[in-house]
């Protein structure tokens, strides 16, 4: 096996290993998204009740603390109207595998490209320091 050969696939490698790890970065960070904003729901939920069995058995602490009721009673409104919390299992799924195959392709590609740039800039330093001292030489020679 030649050595350009052995290159490109060590860069093929690293590639696909940088694919699958950019891939599971991606879903895992919509899997955040989605359980966050549900477990603020919940959070939001169990404060109410708290507040809500408060109102039953201590009426007059209830009414001095009307304003974090309703800041708990805001945030819950907020919570139940936010995208993650609303979206179907199978809207969910979807957004996983476009989440894993354009982390996979964004990995991948952005791995290529960086290597083509590298040895882009390797060649241009190459013949850049090859003319200088082309010119240098040509100069000395007279």
């Amino acid at each position: 096996m030649s050595p350009r050969r052995r290159l490109h696939d060590i860069i093929l490698w690293v590639a696909i290993t940088v694919g699958i790890i950019c891939a599971c970065f991606c879903i895992l960070t919509v899997a955040d998204k989605y359980y966050s904003a549900h477990q603020k729901l919940d959070m939001y939920r169990q404060s109410l009740h708290g507040w809500e069995a408060c109102r039953t058995t201590r009426p007059a602490f209830y009414r001095a603390n009307a304003e974090a009721v309703n800041y708990y009673l805001k945030n819950l409104s907020e919570a139940q109207g936010n995208f993650w919390v609303n979206l179907p299992i199978g809207q969910l799924a979807g957004m996983y595998v476009l989440a894993g195959i354009g982390g996979a392709a964004g990995g991948y590609l952005a791995t290529w490209a960086a290597v083509w740039f590298g040895v882009w800039a390797v060649r241009k330093l190459i013949r850049q320091l090859a003319a200088r001292l082309k010119r240098k030489m040509s100069s000395q020679a007279y």
